[in-house]
């Protein structure tokens, strides 16, 4: 089984929680996550640091990496939360859904010449650019958390 990378929106504590106590179904509750960004695409976490770079590439911002900005809420062997910075959610924000498929080839290009990869922008890797932004922008507008929950 590959690792599991998704990005969600709302109540930190209400995410953790089902997280915490191994519910992960809970997750997919409107009630418990208000919107959901799923990268479980065969990637490891160092990855999302070359997709922020294409966001940056793609948007004309100066780069912002979000593992180093990333706080950690729970850690441990086979799953964690960690909250993602407001400041990389307003970078992420400030793209456009139209602009998902220029992202993922840059995404794309970048994760093949740094590890001889074949990352290919399909429609899942789209889908879950565009679903990152929308759920960025809705974070930004409302000021919601953003957490990222990974489990293997």
């Amino acid at each position: 089984m590959g690792l599991t990378l998704e990005f969600y929106a709302g109540d930190p504590y209400a995410i953790t929680k089902p997280v915490d106590h191994l519910g992960y179904d809970r997750l997919d509750d409107p009630l418990v996550a208000g919107a959901k960004a799923d990268f479980s695409l065969h990637l490891i976490p160092d990855d999302l640091n070359f997709l922020s770079r294409a966001i940056a590439e793609t948007t004309r911002q100066r780069p912002m990496g979000l593992r180093p900005i990333m706080q950690i809420v729970i850690d441990k062997p086979d799953y964690g939360v960690l909250a993602v910075d407001p400041g990389w959610v307003a970078y992420v924000a400030r793209a456009e859904v139209q602009q998902a498929a220029v992202i993922a080839d840059a995404w794309a290009k970048s994760l093949n010449l740094a590890r001889a990869d074949d990352l290919v922008a399909n429609t899942h890797v789209l889908k879950a650019i565009e679903d990152l932004i929308v759920l960025c922008q809705q974070a930004h507008r409302s000021r919601k958390a953003v957490v990222h929950v990974w489990y293997a």
